[in-house]
């Protein structure tokens, strides 16, 4: 057992999936997609929640390591929460871990175990991999889901502490050379019971070859992005509180010889019926890639990105084309016109509110290019503002996710763009620089996706929801009123559908969808989780 706290000599995040891998994630995607699915037709009516919001509340340490989720019994069974890591990753660089924070060039588990092998001491991890690396004699590996509070018998105090399992005892005890040896006979059958495959693996391998090349995959370099030695130790610098999947697409354009570029588009709770609620900021993304092959040493390998995502009720890719240059500094601009006019009309509230009218506003925007019929007020008042409600409704969902998409996709462009002054001597050019200054501000993930109490207690910052509804109805017709930039197939085109209209003005129950100053929110006696984002930035 090992009680904490402890020194924490690093903490690594994945950079970087081996293609061997690449069947692994789409596997997982579509297990999200069938869970969100199945979760969709046992509530065809939205997902239920309290009427009346409770206070947020952090979990005591009993609930904290509780076998039991902190989310309301009618959340389980959804996917996972699709910003979790960015989120960590986010709270750990603005935390006293700051400093030991990596996100290398491969998966994170090697690092781990060569760091253990070098410094001693134990893993903290997820994944049962890591049993099968080289730890050295004294090395061990710890399980998230194994920690739990424990009572000191001679002072009676309570410690966190969790057992932990040391691969080259376990081997040792088990008479075998290594546990990447048992693992590997585990793995070529997975039919056969330990006793079996501890008695294979105390023989010498049947298949040398495919041994030698399962081990390959357990050392620090097996599974690393092939960039060139030259460029490693800069672009390491570079992936610096780059979320992983972003760090991924980096060193894509880095490596020679890929002929495509793959992104792995995180998978958002939206409504499965509907088209992908990530549709609606392709623009954004679009010009995110097509910024990135700006700073590539190799120059453009292939013009196309390969998106993976949820395309009606398949996991496919969507071949996305990168524009050129010139056209990257035209869209930098119809960027900031329609932000500049958002501001303009939102001036004296908080950036963050800016920021999430903004979202709402690229939606709309998707909403007239595409000549859909846009969300309700409704919805729009919920998302915006939250609302006194039992259940919340798919359309809301839909709309909730697709502003998250926009927010997460100018992260992305942030990221690229910070990458690309900081880590490289690409030059950009007036419009793409002050893009990168306004992007400096954007609000952190607990500001840009909050939950629904933070919303309603948000009103006080001096806008009632109806006039906010009429600010951003204003400032879509802003930005859609003149002809705009919108991307499709690597060029620019200008324009909106003319039959499409903004929905009819119509007024809410003031009850239901105003301020909250009517009601005050009720003590939370379950201590569930309002915002996870929140609680990882506030800890």
């Amino acid at each position: 057992m090992i009680c904490l706290p402890r020194k924490s000599e690093k903490v690594y995040f994945d950079g970087f999936l081996p293609p061997w891998k690449r069947a692994i994630r789409i596997s997982r995607l579509e297990s999200y997609l069938r869970q969100l699915t199945t979760f969709r037709s046992l509530h065809p009516s939205g997902i239920g929640c309290r009427e009346t919001a409770s206070e947020p509340g952090f979990p005591n340490a009993e609930e904290l390591f509780a076998s039991c989720k902190p989310l309301p019994n009618n959340w389980q069974g959804l996917p996972a929460s699709p910003f979790l890591v960015p989120a960590i990753l986010d709270a750990l660089c603005t935390s006293q871990f700051a400093d030991v924070v990596e996100v290398v060039p491969a998966e994170a588990d090697s690092f781990c175990a060569d760091a253990v092998c070098k410094l001693g001491g134990i893993v903290l991890t997820g994944d049962s991999d890591l049993l099968a690396h080289d730890l050295g004699k004294d090395g061990g590996v710890v399980f998230f889901n194994q920690f739990g509070l424990r009572t000191l018998v001679d002072s009676g105090c309570h410690v966190v502490a969790a057992p932990i399992s040391r691969p080259f005892a376990i081997a040792k005890q088990l008479n075998v050379s290594s546990i990447s040896r048992l693992a590997f006979e585990l793995k070529i059958d997975s039919t056969i019971t330990l006793p079996e495959a501890t008695r294979r693996a105390r023989q010498s391998p049947e298949d040398t070859v495919l041994y030698e090349n399962f081990l390959a995959e357990y050392t620090k370099y097996g599974s690393s992005a092939k960039v060139p030695a030259s460029l490693l130790d800069t672009l390491i610098l570079g992936l610096e509180f780059m979320d992983p999947r972003i760090s991924e697409m980096v060193l894509q354009f880095h490596e020679p010889g890929e002929e495509v570029l793959r992104v792995y588009l995180p998978f958002l709770i939206d409504d499965p019926s509907r088209i992908s609620a990530w549709d609606a900021s392709s623009d954004l993304r679009c010009f995110a890639y097509s910024l990135l092959s700006l700073g590539s040493t190799i120059g453009h390998k292939s013009v196309f990105i390969h998106e993976y995502g949820r395309r009606g009720n398949r996991i496919v890719y969507h071949e996305v084309k990168m524009i050129s240059p010139e056209m990257c500094t035209q869209y930098a601009k119809t960027m900031l016109d329609r932000l500049m006019a958002i501001r303009a009309i939102l001036y004296d509230m908080p950036e963050f509110v800016q920021w999430r009218v903004f979202s709402i506003s690229m939606v709309m925007c998707w909403y007239a290019d595409n000549g859909r019929t846009p969300p309700l007020d409704e919805c729009l008042l919920m998302v915006l503002g939250g609302a006194y409600v039992n259940t919340i409704k798919w359309e809301i969902i839909q709309l909730s996710a697709q502003s998250q998409a926009v927010m997460y996709s100018l992260r992305l462009i942030q990221k690229i763009m910070r990458y690309l002054v900081h880590h490289t001597s690409t030059t950009l050019d007036i419009q793409l620089m002050e893009v990168w200054k306004v992007l400096q501000k954007l609000p952190s993930l607990d500001r840009a996706i909050p939950s629904r109490l933070e919303l309603l207690k948000e009103h006080g910052y001096g806008l009632e929801l109806d006039k906010m509804l009429d600010l951003v109805k204003e400032a879509v017709g802003l930005v859609i009123s003149p002809p705009y930039d919108q991307i499709r197939d690597g060029e620019l085109v200008h324009g909106v559908d003319p039959e499409w209209q903004l929905p009819k003005r119509r007024r809410t129950s003031k009850r239901k969808l105003n301020s909250p100053a009517s009601k005050k929110p009720s003590v939370n006696p379950t201590n569930q989780i309002d915002n996870i984002y929140s609680v990882l930035a506030n800890t």
